[in-house]
């Protein structure tokens, strides 16, 4: 294993002086680098093969993701958004009969405005704790399915 002395007789070898953090850090990761020379080395390359020439880092094209741009429809966010509000509001009136609370955390963070307090990316809808669960299951049922 490679020692903070060893490193250090190294920087006199070659010139050069690391801070005590800047060995530490090399200590750490030395190892991993030597094994991956070692590694290296087993593959043997012909004199006559040739150097590489092509430089392509994107992903071949059966990996990439297909993604189209859509123009932003203010009309239809704002119409969504009002469903949303609708939405909510149907659930807080719901809720109300039942003498529950709904938290409808970032979904019921829009307002009839259409700003949004919180992170809309979070896909989470929750309905707190009721002492009458099967009553609320058999109403929200109703309202969803008729």
């Amino acid at each position: 294993m490679v020692s903070i002395a060893d490193i250090e007789s190294a920087e006199r070898v070659i010139g050069i002086a690391y801070t005590a953090a800047e060995r530490v850090q090399m200590v750490e990761n030395l190892e991993g680098q030597i094994a991956s020379a070692i590694s290296r080395r087993k593959f043997r390359f012909d004199n006559s093969m040739p150097t590489a020439t092509r430089f392509d880092p994107r992903l071949p094209e059966k990996l990439r993701l297909f993604i189209v741009r859509m123009p932003r429809d203010g009309a239809r966010i704002g119409e969504i958004e009002r469903e949303v509000t609708t939405l909510n509001n149907e659930i807080d009136t719901v809720c109300e009969q039942l003498g529950v609370t709904a938290n409808l955390g970032p979904i019921g963070a829009f307002t009839e405005n259409g700003s949004s307090r919180q992170d809309p990316n979070v896909e989470m809808v929750q309905v707190e704790e009721t002492s009458r669960p099967a009553e609320l299951r058999e109403l929200l049922s109703k309202e969803m399915y008729g």
